[in-house]
């Protein structure tokens, strides 16, 4: 499980009182001039929670939410200074478009370089980080290995992201593999749910059963060899 938590920094820095604020002192371009009232009535609402964690925006499509996101990251940014600021896309393509957003209202936005280096302008804090899912969400995070605690997350399109998550973290194992990790952990688990047992017995898709941790403990050494199998 990955712990949020551990990702909070200590606010330093004067910022801009309002993200309206801080919008209209941002080197834009002509075709970014004014903001939508609702972009206006999501900067409010935000306002009222820059000292909150685990914010949720919701804006219908095309309403301006790359802006608004973009916008509370830079002023993250400010706030707690020298720490990077990441903000997550399901794909490349979403990421690009965050920088050419970026560059069209004034934020500056840094991606992670080809070749394996590593964005450090952003990782001082000196821009935006925008990145995928998969970079940050994986079992070999370059996150996790050089110890990269961001002060804020923006995690865009975030339906689809969940799906990116799962999809690392969700392992595909060969037909006779599954038989045996079901006999190992029938008679452990099919008491607990019988009827999700049975579906998974009959090979039901829908039926899914999640493992309680102090049998996955006992079990653990066993289904690594099975997998090494």
């Amino acid at each position: 499980m990955f712990d949020f938590g551990s990702l909070a920094k200590s606010p330093s820095a004067e910022v801009p009182a309002t993200l309206a604020d801080l919008f209209k002192q941002l080197d834009r371009k002509t075709t970014h001039t004014s903001l939508r009232p609702a972009q206006l009535t999501a900067f409010a609402a935000l306002d009222a929670q820059l000292d909150e964690q685990d914010v949720i925006m919701k804006l219908s499509t095309g309403s301006g939410k790359t802006v608004l996101g973009l916008v509370y990251a830079e002023m993250m940014r400010r706030k707690y200074k020298g720490d990077p600021v990441v903000y997550l896309c399901p794909t490349t393509q979403l990421i690009n478009q965050v920088v050419a957003s970026g560059q069209a209202i004034g934020v500056s936005v840094s991606t992670f370089p080809p070749g394996g280096e590593l964005p450090y302008d952003a990782l001082g804090g000196n821009s935006v980080l925008a990145c995928t899912y998969d970079k940050l969400f994986n079992a070999k995070s370059v996150f996790e290995s050089r110890s990269i605690r961001p002060s804020t997350l923006i995690m865009d399109d975030v339906h689809a992201g969940v799906e990116r998550v799962r999809k690392c973290f969700t392992a595909q194992v060969p037909p006779q593999t599954f038989e045996a990790l079901r006999k190992l952990l029938r008679p452990l688990c099919e008491k607990t749910d019988a009827a999700t047992w049975a579906g998974i017995e009959k090979g039901d898709s829908s039926s899914t059963y999640e493992v309680p941790y102090w049998i996955w403990a006992r079990v653990s050494s066993e289904v690594a060899r099975l997998l090494e199998e």
